[in-house]
C-alpha cells in the first residue's frame, strides 16, 4: 500500500494571495489541511478561491487564535486519523522553489528511514539565497516550514510542546526526537522561499556591513519566552547563547529598544508565572 502523504498549513487571517501560494502546491500531496485561528471563519473564502473544499482539501476553522502549537497538534490529531504516514507542515506565506514532495519521496524509497524523525529542505530567503544541491546532511535541529514528519516518530516522541505557543516548537520537538535517538536528513535537493522576518540592513555609508531579520515586540516576547523554556528543560550551551544572541541583537540593532526590552521583562515574568498563552498588553 502506497505511503500517504498530508499537508498542513495555520492560517491567519488568510488572504487570496496567501490561498494561491497554496494552491499552486497543495496538489502535491494526498491530502492536505488548513487550520485557521483567524477570529472568524475563512470557509468561504478558502471554498471561493480553490473552488470547492473536498475530502482531500480540508478547512478547519479552530473558532478563536488558540496558538500555532495547538493548532498544529490538531491537525496533525487529523492527519493521523487519515492514515497519513508522513506529514507535511508549511507556514502560509512559504511557497516550493521545486517540487520538495517528490525529492522527500526519492529520499524514502531508496534509504531505510525507520529512525528518521523528519526530512528538511534548505531554505532561501532575500539575505541567505540556496541553490539545488545533491545529497543530504544530518542536522540538530529543523524549522517547522517544509519539513516532513515521520507519523512514527509523532507517535513515539509525542506531539509539540503547547507551552511554546507560538515560536520554539519546532526545536524543541527535535531535541526529544535526538533524546529518543531518532536522526534529522536534510534533503539539500528540496528548497522552499521562506519569510521568517523582514531584512533590515546596516550600513557604513553606502556599504552593507550586516543583514539580519527583524520583527515586532510582540514575536520576540514569544522568541525570549520559549528561549527562557528551553533552558528551563535542557540546560543546553547552544540553546543559552541563542538566548543570550537574541535579546542583544534588538537591543544594539532594533529601534524602540524600550519596546523590546519591556517585552524581554514581560517574557521572564511571565515564564515565571507559568504563563504561556498569547501575549496580553501590559
Amino acid at each position: 500500500m502506497a505511503e500517504k502523504f498530508v499537508g498542513i498549513v495555520s492560517l491567519y487571517h488568510p488572504t487570496k494571495d496567501v490561498l494561491q501560494n497554496i494552491m499552486s502546491y497543495y496538489e502535491k500531496l494526498d491530502a492536505f489541511i488548513m487550520m485557521d485561528d483567524s477570529e472568524y471563519s475563512n470557509r468561504a473564502l478558502c471554498a471561493t478561491v480553490f473552488g470547492s473544499l473536498s475530502d482531500k482539501l480540508i478547512y478547519h476553522w479552530n473558532g478563536s487564535n488558540i496558538g500555532l502549537c495547538a493548532s498544529m497538534n490538531k491537525g496533525v490529531k487529523i492527519a493521523m486519523e487519515m492514515d497519513a504516514r508522513w506529514i507535511l507542515i508549511m507556514d502560509s506565506d512559504s511557497g516550493f522553489e521545486n517540487n520538495i514532495i517528490q525529492v522527500y519521496k526519492d529520499y524514502i524509497d531508496n534509504n531505510d528511514v525507520e529512525n528518521v524523525a523528519l526530512l528538511f529542505p534548505q531554505y532561501n530567503y532575500p539575505r541567505h539565497k540556496r541553490t539545488i544541491q545533491d545529497g543530504v546532511k544530518s542536522s540538530k535541529n529543523a524549522m517547522l516550514s517544509g519539513t516532513l514528519f515521520n507519523v512514527k516518530a509523532f507517535e513515539n516522541v509525542g506531539v509539540f510542546d503547547e507551552r511554546f505557543y507560538m515560536d520554539g516548537l519546532d526545536y524543541e520537538w527535535c531535541y526529544r526526537a535526538r533524546q529518543k535517538k531518532y536522526i534529522l536528513i536534510q534533503c539539500l535537493g528540496a528548497v522552499i522561499n521562506h519569510n521568517p522576518a523582514h531584512e533590515h540592513q546596516l550600513r557604513i555609508g553606502s556599504f552593507i556591513l550586516l543583514r539580519y531579520g527583524w520583527d515586532t515586540p510582540e514575536r520576540y516576547y514569544y522568541q525570549f519566552k520559549s528561549m527562557r523554556m528551553m533552558h528551563f528543560l535542557y540546560h543546553d550551551l547552544m540553546v543559552d547563547i541563542h538566548a543570550l544572541y537574541k535579546p542583544l541583537k534588538a537591543f544594539f540593532l532594533f529601534k524602540n529598544k524600550k519596546d523590546y526590552l519591556r517585552v524581554w521583562k514581560k517574557a521572564q515574568c511571565d515564564f515565571k508565572r507559568g504563563y504561556f498563552g498569547k501575549y496580553e498588553e501590559v
